[in-house]
């Protein structure tokens, strides 16, 4: 083998490689494997669901204390059964105003309207699953730090789908346990139904894991077979590599330089590793060592690049139809203060004429009079709080079609082409429908979503734009001009 050459043929790399995860990698990743620690704390969560009382959520947190279970543990445990993780809670987080009046959850489930108060939801920042403490096997087997917080993502995901708003319903339709609580052998189907599937969630948990017990695998292994002439650094950086134009230095997983090495022209070698569980079918060993996937799912760029300038289009009218929705209700609310006012001056007016007959007082009666004659017409042809209301309901409808398109856009490389565009073509069929039925805008409140989203007039959107409007994990760097 040619020690200079750099680019190495399958055939040349398997007498190197190890093929199979080494004992202590393997030990290591067991210790932290979440779905274990699910598994085995099972029949004590299955308990607490079968004894709870659905019209009491209070109870429910009753039995979670009388039982010593972790609130940590049993909030991954409902992650795990609705499938709702970190990510569609961290949206909800992100427009959380929007989607409970007053920072309450209201909801039916056949017995009136219950109303839940948030103690700890917002929270600034990002919910992750390190801030709600359900990361790691550490954080499930001690006390939860927050327990409000815990509770206020308990009650979402339990009575999310119940929600009197339709629009937060719609966006918690996963969120249904409230079903199953305290009725024995449907909790027994729920829940041991949804852990017979392997939740999409723990799968990308446990990837997650064993690619950094990989990565600390490499690390250990390049300090004991380089020696000690070398600097091995775990998530280290090399000089002058960036990709934001020198705010900040790239992180590589690995990096390797020579101790001694010294000067302008010091070398540095940067890896990545990386974890994916593939099949043997899922594998085609190509010449040249490069490999594809059988199951043909290509990425499309003219594809993707489309549903992106969708997603645009669908973010920009979303955002003209809430600004033009508030200067609305701007509008509405002066007209109703001025009434309010008009209609005291005038009364004042005349009550001040028949005690002090001072005829200016008279006047300025009468013309508030004929000014409150003028909004109260202008009122009664133009109800405000029912335009108001149209351009309410069409943004909330558009705020459904924005979530739906980023899900398509962030579950692109899971999906089969068949399987994009028929979602692709169904979302087309609701955004029109939607814009044929939406009140028109004007160019005020198309020119300040322009300024609220730092975009040109064109419909048409650049790199830079879409990097705007798209949240951090689907940006792209921008191509050089």
């Amino acid at each position: 083998m040619n020690e200079d050459r750099y680019e190495r043929t399958i055939d040349e790399l398997e007498p190197c490689a190890c093929k199979w995860w080494p004992k202590e990698v393997r030990d290591e990743a067991q210790e932290i494997s979440v779905l274990q620690t699910l598994l085995d704390s099972q029949e004590r969560f299955i308990s607490i669901l079968k004894l709870a009382d659905k019209h009491n959520p209070s109870n429910l947190f009753e039995l979670i204390d009388a039982a010593r279970f972790s609130y940590s543990l049993f909030l991954k445990h409902l992650v795990v059964l609705t499938d709702f993780g970190s990510e569609p809670l961290q949206r909800v987080n992100k427009d959380f105003d929007e989607l409970f009046a007053d920072r309450k959850l209201s909801y039916n489930i056949g017995n009136g309207v219950v109303e839940y108060q948030f103690h700890s939801l917002p929270v600034r920042g990002s919910l992750t699953n390190k801030r709600m403490k359900i990361d790691s096997v550490e954080n499930l087997s001690v006390e939860a730090p927050d327990k409000n917080l815990c509770k206020d993502i308990i009650m979402l995901l339990i009575y999310g789908a119940a929600a009197t708003n339709a629009r937060t319903r719609a966006v918690l339709f996963k969120c249904t346990p409230y079903e199953y609580l305290g009725e024995d052998a449907l909790i027994e189907e729920f829940v041991r139904q949804n852990y017979i599937r392997v939740s999409r969630i723990i799968s990308g948990k446990t990837a997650s894991d064993l690619g950094n017990v990989a990565q600390q695998y490499v690390v250990k292994y390049l300090i004991r077979t380089l020696g000690e002439n070398y600097c091995v650094r775990s998530n280290g950086t090399v000089p002058g590599v960036t990709q934001n134009e020198g705010n900040t230095l790239t992180t590589f997983d690995v990096v390797v330089d020579r101790i001694n090495d010294v000067g302008r022209h010091k070398k540095y070698v940067a890896i990545e590793v990386t974890f994916q569980e593939k099949t043997t079918h899922q594998l085609q060993t190509l010449n040249g060592g490069k490999y594809m996937e059988a199951s043909s799912r290509p990425y499309d760029p003219a594809l993707y690049n489309q549903i992106e300038e969708a997603y645009g289009k669908v973010v920009y009218t979303y955002t003209t139809q809430v600004i033009h929705a508030g200067r609305l209700y701007k509008r509405y609310k002066v007209l109703k203060w001025g009434q309010l006012i008009l209609s005291a001056i005038s009364t004042g007016g005349f009550i001040g004429t028949l005690i002090s007959n001072q005829i200016v007082l008279t006047w300025v009666g009468g013309i508030c009079s004929t000014a409150l004659l003028i909004l109260t017409a202008y009122s009664k042809d133009t109800d405000l709080s029912a335009i108001h209301k149209q351009y309410l309901d069409t943004s909330n409808r558009l705020w459904l079609l924005r979530e739906q398109y980023l899900s398509l856009l962030t579950d692109f490389s899971t999906l089969s082409r068949e399987e994009i565009v028929s979602k692709r073509d169904e979302l087309q069929v609701q955004v029109a429908k939607v814009y044929d039925e939406a009140p028109l805008t004007d160019a005020k409140s198309y020119s300040m979503a322009q300024k609220s989203l730092k975009e040109s007039e064109s419909q048409f959107f650049s790199r830079q734009e879409l990097n705007q409007m798209l949240p951090e994990t689907l940006r792209k760097e921008p191509k050089n001009q």
